[in-house]
């Protein structure tokens, strides 16, 4: 039943600040009428056939640093590349497939970890690294916890 598809839930996608981030979307394939991708309901990216692509506005905060894996598309893979995650990156997103069998669509909440600490333990001794942006370098603070 089409109705199915409307209610989609979301997939959680935890990004690390200054790395790459995928957000994996697919769809059965066939031929492709537009690929959108959106960021809290605004026009992140969109692709109409043959290679009309609207990038994100150059004030969008990722202006740059969007890209689809545009090889493997006509074989069912949306899939949306962000480089260098930051903090700002969180939030809800939305892939949007129309092809001439019909509709699909992907949701997505997505997580930066970096803000938050991570906490590993190196041999014995905890030691917390935690993450900070600053002006756009990601600094380490490391402090190891007395046992």
């Amino acid at each position: 039943s089409n109705h199915s598809r409307i209610f989609s839930t979301s997939v959680h996608v935890t990004c690390v600040v200054s790395q790459r981030c995928i957000l994996p979307c697919s769809f059965p394939p066939s031929p492709l009428k537009q690929l959108l991708w959106t960021r809290l309901d605004s026009t992140l990216l969109r692709l109409t056939p043959p290679h009309q692509l609207t990038p994100p506005s150059p004030d969008d905060p990722l202006s740059g640093r969007v890209s689809l894996f545009t090889a493997v598309i006509a074989r069912g893979n949306a899939s949306l590349l962000i480089t260098d995650s930051t903090p700002r990156d969180r939030g809800r997103y939305r892939c949007s497939v129309r092809t001439e069998e019909g509709e699909h669509s992907a949701n997505f909440i997505v997580m930066v970890q970096g803000e938050e600490s991570l906490s590993v333990s190196l041999g014995l001794v905890p030691v917390v690294y935690l993450l900070k942006e600053r002006k756009g370098k990601t600094s380490f603070l490391i402090q190891v916890n007395n046992l």
